[in-house]
């Protein structure tokens, strides 16, 4: 269960990257559009696709967890 929380999470990313690409400049200022156009997609690729949904015991975990 814990790659498929890592594809939502990796999201708030983001702003890391983005704050990078700003204090770096140069062709690093377009390092955000690469990261969450071309390498979140093809992560979500290559992961492993999990189609089950929650049991229960996971759904009250998810509900307690400060990250959902």
């Amino acid at each position: 269960m814990f790659m498929k929380d890592l594809k939502y999470l990796l999201a708030y990313t983001i702003p890391l990257v983005t704050w990078l690409a700003v204090e770096w400049q140069g062709l690093w200022s377009f390092s955000t559009l690469w990261y969450a156009f071309v390498f979140i997609p093809l992560l979500e690729l290559v992961l492993p696709n999990n189609a089950e949904n929650l049991s229960e015991a996971a759904k009250n975990y998810k509900k307690k967890c400060a990250f959902f």
